[in-house]
């Protein structure tokens, strides 16, 4: 095999191979579906400004790496068409330590995506909370009663809109926020004033779209 096509297999490949990838379906009731949607296809807009030098080795999918939760996210663009209603698939794949990156990098020629992870993230801050205002918090006051009385994984949602509208993790002392706001191990209450995305990555909160809606929306 030659070198060219290991490349391609390597970067194209999901990251390991003792889980097999697991297929998510996303169908128009998912509660997320435009708001994934537009950041999936988004990234591959972004990517292809990056690399549009060289177009021959762009990419279109984006492995997103999970800082606490289990499953490493795959997006793949070229299954999405953003004009319709038809359903749309992304894959995850249980997640083993963390990627050699050093090692990588000596292997291929590597490109910055910092800037473009940072537009995705303030996309998806967008998205998100158009999706806690629109679509969420009139069903969880429902469900509970009252806001204050949803679980912990509903205050966790309801304090990552509170930090994306406000660039950071802004939770009051007081009675607001009684029942911890936490998903995972990550209690959001114990980091006033950190962004969220230094905390959590992009894969981590599509991870938790997925477990919200199987949780509180089913």
């Amino acid at each position: 095999m030659s070198t060219q096509k290991q490349k391609k297999l390597f970067i194209m490949k999901i990251p390991n191979d003792i889980y097999i990838p697991e297929k998510y379906i996303v169908t128009e009731n998912h509660s997320f579906y435009k708001e994934l949607k537009y950041i999936i296809r988004q990234d591959y807009l972004i990517s292809k400004q990056i690399f549009e030098e060289n177009q021959n080795k762009f990419n279109p999918i984006k492995i997103l790496v999970a800082f606490i939760s289990e499953k490493t996210v795959c997006l793949n663009p070229n299954l999405i068409d953003i004009n319709n209603l038809n359903s749309y698939e992304i894959q995850r794949q249980i997640q083993i330590g963390n990627p050699n990156l050093a090692k990588i990098d000596r292997a291929f020629s590597t490109v910055s995506a910092i800037p473009e992870y940072e537009q995705l993230c303030s996309l998806a801050e967008k998205q998100f909370i158009d999706w806690w205002e629109e679509k969420i918090c009139p069903k969880i006051i429902l469900k509970y009663g009252k806001l204050n009385l949803a679980n912990s994984k509903c205050q966790f949602a309801r304090q990552l809109r509170n930090a994306f509208a406000h660039s950071k993790i802004n939770i009051d002392k007081n009675l607001k926020c009684e029942i911890k706001p936490v998903w995972q191990y990550l209690n959001l209450k114990e980091f006033n004033g950190e962004k969220v995305f230094d905390l959590m990555s992009l894969g981590d909160l599509i991870n938790f779209w997925i477990e919200f809606e199987e949780t509180e929306l089913n």
